[in-house]
C-alpha cells in the first residue's frame, strides 16, 4: 500500500499542521524515515526531522518530506510523530490485508464498499456498464443523498430520464482510462469516478458522490478503494455464468454452436426447458443521443426470468420465453417500458430449438429494418415474408440466383453514364405499365419505349416472357435486400 502526504496529514490531524506543496503529490510513499544530513533522498520514502535539520533555520517544528513537498507540524516531538506515522502505515496494511483475504473468501462487492466508510465520508455507487447498482457504501442510506440515490437504493437503477439526459452530455465518458469529473446535471450534485475495464472491455464504473467539496486525501483513498474493487471485479466478474452467457449468446446469434449445450444448460437454470416455444426480438432506438442499450438489457433481464436480453451490434437482442411471458403480457408490461425509452423491434417467428438461433435472428433483423421506425412499434416476420426469403436466396452463396443481365447492365450504366438499370427497374415495379413507370421516372412515354427497346436489344432480354420478368424481378429484390440488411 502507497500513501501520500495527505494522507499523512490525516493521520496528524490532532496537530496543527501545515503543507508546502512545490510539485504535485502523488501517492507514491512506501516507508518512513528519520532524516539525516547527507541521506539519500528517495521518492518512495517519507523523512522525518526537525526543519532546522533539513533547512538549517532554526526552526524546531517536525517536518515531513516527500520529494520537493513538505507538511510541517506544530511540535518539537519528532519521536512522537515519527511513532505516530508508523503506527498508522502498520494499521493501513494490516487493514488492507485483510480486504485481499475478504475478496477471496467470496465476500460481497458492498462488504468491500463499506471498509471504507471510516476514510471516505463520501457515498461510493459501483455500477456496471450497463448503468445497473452493484453495490453501495450502506454509511449512506435513504434520505441522505439524493431522490436519485435513494431510487437506485430502491430499484438497483436510475430513472430512465435521468439517464438519457446523462448519456447525451457524457457518453463519451465511457472511453476515459483515469478518474474524470462530471458536473451536477442531470443529477443534483457532481461526482468523481473511474470506468473499470478488464483488458480494453469497459465493464462498469466506480463513482464517488461529491455532497462536500473534495478534498486531495479523499482522492487518494477513492483511488485505493477502485484498486480493491478492481480486484474484485477482475476475479468475480470474468468468473460469473451471466458473463459467459452472453458471450454464447452473442456466438449463437452469430451461427456458431460450439456452446450451444452449455447456453441450454445454462438457461435451464433459470427456469427455461429446452423445447420451451420461444421467439427472437430486435430492439433498435429511434435515436443514437438516446441510445441506452445496455442499460435497456439489464432492465429487461430484471423485469422477468422469461426474457433474456444482450446488447448486440449495436442493437439489443432479446430471447423472449413465450412459455413463461405470452404476448398479452408482454404487450401490458415490457412493450410501455421500450416506447418510453425510445425502442421499436422486430420479431421473430416462434421456435423451440435454439441451436439454429442464427435465422431467427435473420428473421427479426428482416422485420426491424423493413418496419416503420417508430418507438413502441413490433414488427413480426410474417408481415415481412418477402424480402425474407430473398434474403435466403441470396445467403446461396454456392449459387448466384441473381439474373446476369443486372450486373452486366449496372456495368455498361456506370461506363456509359446511362440509368437503364433503374429504367428497367421501374418498369417492372409498374406492373410494365409505360404510361406509369415513365410518370415515376419523370420521362416522356416515348423516350420510356425507346429506353426498352435498348435494354432488350443490349442485353438480350426477352420482356413479354413471364419467367424473364419474374426472374429479373426476384434479383432486384435480392440486390434490395442485400443493401439494406
Amino acid at each position: 500500500m502507497k500513501f501520500s502526504l495527505w494522507m499523512i496529514r490525516e493521520t496528524l490531524k490532532e496537530f496543527q499542521t501545515e503543507v508546502h506543496i512545490e510539485e504535485e503529490e502523488q501517492r507514491t510513499i512506501e516507508n518512513i524515515r528519520l532524516f539525516y544530513p547527507g541521506s539519500k533522498i528517495r521518492d518512495h520514502i517519507l523523512y522525518i526531522e526537525s526543519s532546522d535539520a533539513f533547512f538549517k533555520d532554526g526552526d524546531n517544528a517536525v517536518a515531513c518530506v516527500h520529494g520537493r513537498n513538505i507538511l510541517w507540524v506544530k511540535t518539537s516531538s519528532v519521536n512522537a510523530i515519527f511513532n505516530l506515522i508508523l503506527q498508522s502505515f502498520e494499521e493501513w496494511q494490516r487493514w488492507e490485508q485483510q480486504i485481499g483475504r475478504m475478496i477471496t473468501s467470496n465476500c460481497l462487492l458492498k462488504d468491500v464498499l463499506n471498509q471504507f466508510s471510516g476514510v471516505l465520508p463520501l457515498p461510493l455507487m459501483v455500477l456496471d456498464n450497463g448503468q445497473m447498482v452493484l453495490a453501495t457504501s450502506d454509511n449512506y442510506g435513504r434520505g441522505m443523498v439524493d431522490t436519485e440515490w435513494d431510487i437506485g437504493l430502491q430499484t438497483g437503477r436510475f430513472q430512465p430520464e435521468t439517464l438519457t439526459a446523462y448519456n447525451r452530455l457524457y457518453q463519451s465518458k465511457v472511453e476515459e482510462k483515469g478518474y474524470y469529473e462530471v458536473p451536477a446535471d442531470p443529477f443534483p450534485y457532481q461526482s468523481y469516478n473511474r470506468n473499470i475495464f478488464i483488458g480494453n472491455e469497459f465493464v462498469g464504473f466506480i463513482t464517488m458522490i461529491l455532497v462536500r467539496r473534495i478534498r486531495e486525501v479523499y482522492k487518494d483513498w477513492f483511488d485505493i478503494a477502485c484498486g480493491v474493487i478492481l480486484d474484485w471485479v477482475t476475479l468475480y466478474m470474468q468468473q460469473n455464468e451471466i458473463l459467459l452467457r452472453q458471450e454464447i449468446l452473442s456466438e449463437l446469434l452469430g451461427g456458431k454452436q460450439e456452446h450451444f449445450d452449455r447456453f441450454t444448460n445454462s438457461m435451464q437454470t433459470v427456469g427455461w426447458k429446452e423445447r420451451d416455444r420461444k421467439n427472437l426480438l430486435l430492439l433498435r432506438c429511434i435515436s443514437d443521443t438516446l441510445n441506452m442499450n445496455q442499460h435497456i438489457a439489464k432492465v429487461l433481464n430484471q423485469e422477468s426470468n422469461a426474457l433474456y436480453a444482450i446488447e448486440y451490434q449495436n442493437d439489443i437482442a432479446v430471447l423472449m420465453n413465450d412459455e413463461l411471458m405470452p404476448a398479452k403480457k408482454f404487450s401490458e408490461e415490457i412493450a410501455p417500458l421500450l416506447q418510453k425509452s425510445g425502442y421499436y423491434g422486430g420479431v421473430s417467428d416462434y421456435f423451440t430449438d435454439t441451436e439454429n438461433l442464427y435465422q431467427y435472428y435473420l428473421q427479426a433483423r428482416i422485420a426491424l429494418t423493413h418496419g416503420e421506425t417508430q418507438a413502441g412499434l413490433f414488427h413480426h416476420i410474417k408481415d415481412h415474408m418477402v424480402p425474407y426469403i430473398f434474403q435466403l436466396m441470396s445467403n446461396q452463396n454456392e449459387l448466384d440466383m441473381r439474373h446476369p443481365a443486372l450486373e452486366a447492365m449496372k456495368e455498361y450504366d456506370r461506363v456509359h453514364k446511362t440509368d437503364y438499370y433503374e429504367v428497367l427497374k421501374e418498369y417492372l415495379k409498374s406492373g410494365c405499365s409505360q404510361t406509369l413507370a415513365a410518370e415515376k421516372l419523370f420521362l416522356h412515354r416515348n423516350s420510356l419505349i425507346r429506353k426498352l427497346e435498348k435494354i432488350r436489344e443490349l442485353f438480350n432480354l426477352d420482356l413479354d416472357v413471364y419467367e424473364i420478368r419474374l426472374h429479373l424481378m426476384m434479383s432486384y429484390e435480392m440486390d434490395f435486400t442485400e443493401q439494406r440488411v
